[in-house]
């Protein structure tokens, strides 16, 4: 096994990028359920009541999915764009971005691929708390782990769209000044 000072600059920005996604992807899904759950449902109590005359808690439960993975995606687009936005000595190139938001965001799904019941999250306990706001999509396509995967990975798209527009951006301003 290779120690951190054998590894190659790719490799340890890959590394440096890996780790930094992976306390944000978990940050952000906690922080995402968080304010879901305790601010959404104070702060749109009305709303809440609607859904839940007209859809049952199966309602409010696939509202409230719905809302706290837009909450996620929401915070780790902006802190992407934030990460490729800013000053560097050492800028971390756009394939070096994706491949380490893509292998995270991989890894860190494991635990609910393997772990979701496949049509009734809500029997999963710990993990639904973390894994909330990827479950949305598990209704219309049928299955948990397939909701899972999907949104995870279109998160990790998005992110890294927008760390390359904040790319643009930073160099653009470098460009004129």
């Amino acid at each position: 096994m290779k120690r951190l000072t054998d590894l190659s600059d790719r490799q340890l920005d890959l590394l440096k990028t890996s780790v930094v996604s992976g306390i944000w992807f978990i940050v952000f899904a906690l922080l995402s359920v968080f304010l879901t759950n305790v601010i959404c449902t104070l702060a749109f109590k009305q709303i809440i009541d609607g859904v839940m005359s007209e859809g049952g808690k199966d309602g409010v439960q696939l509202f409230l999915e719905g809302v706290s993975y837009a909450v996620f995606v929401v915070l780790s687009a902006v802190s992407a764009f934030l990460r490729g936005k800013k000053r560097a000595k050492h800028k971390i190139s756009h394939e070096i971005f994706l491949r380490g938001v893509f292998m995270v965001t991989a890894i860190l799904i494991v635990p609910a691929l393997l772990g979701f019941h496949p049509t009734k999250p809500a029997e999963s306990g710990a993990l639904l708390f973390l894994y909330m706001p990827f479950l949305w999509l598990g209704k219309s396509l049928g299955m948990t782990q397939l909701s899972v995967l999907l949104t995870a990975f279109l998160s990790a798209g998005v992110q890294y769209l927008l760390y390359r527009f904040g790319c643009l951006i930073y160099r653009r301003r470098t460009e004129k000044e």
